[in-house]
């Protein structure tokens, strides 16, 4: 099924009960990204056409998507995410690795990303074990 703005925002708390966000810890050029994102998803949730935002906004019809299923998405806190999804570099779910793990050669400095919670989603109890003995090795070394 194709994702639709006007259903996905029809059952969608209203904007008032959005999580706020303090716009006064932002520096200046975050905080007109962040405004410019803002307006950019008020407009979509209203119907204003996409070509219409991107002329105001500078927000493409492709990321009004995204951002719009991250706004709209669940945060740990039992909450939509709401405006909080607009900030830059928020993640709104965990990095997780899909391409099996490789040989690494020594002088390679990349394509690791995610290996150590790959290893620990394999081997369940693995991380209790390997904290539990770091825990007492630290504590034995005193």
């Amino acid at each position: 099924m194709r994702w639709s703005s006007l259903s996905a925002f029809a059952s969608a708390p209203p904007f008032d009960l959005w999580p706020s966000i303090n716009t006064a810890a932002f520096q200046t050029g975050e905080l007109e990204r962040y405004t410019k994102r803002e307006q950019a998803i008020r407009a979509y949730a209203d119907g204003v056409p996409t070509d219409e935002i991107f002329r105001i906004t500078g927000v493409t019809r492709r990321m009004l998507v995204d951002l719009s299923k991250k706004c709209l998405s669940l945060a740990n806190d039992g909450k939509i995410f709401g405006f909080r999804g607009l900030i830059l570099y928020i993640r709104t779910k965990e990095y997780t690795r899909t391409a099996p793990v490789s040989h690494k050669f020594p002088e390679s400095k990349a394509g690791q990303s995610g290996t150590l919670g790959a290893l620990l989603n394999r081997f369940p109890g693995f991380e209790d074990r390997c904290s539990n003995k770091g825990i007492n090795c630290i504590c034995n070394s005193s």
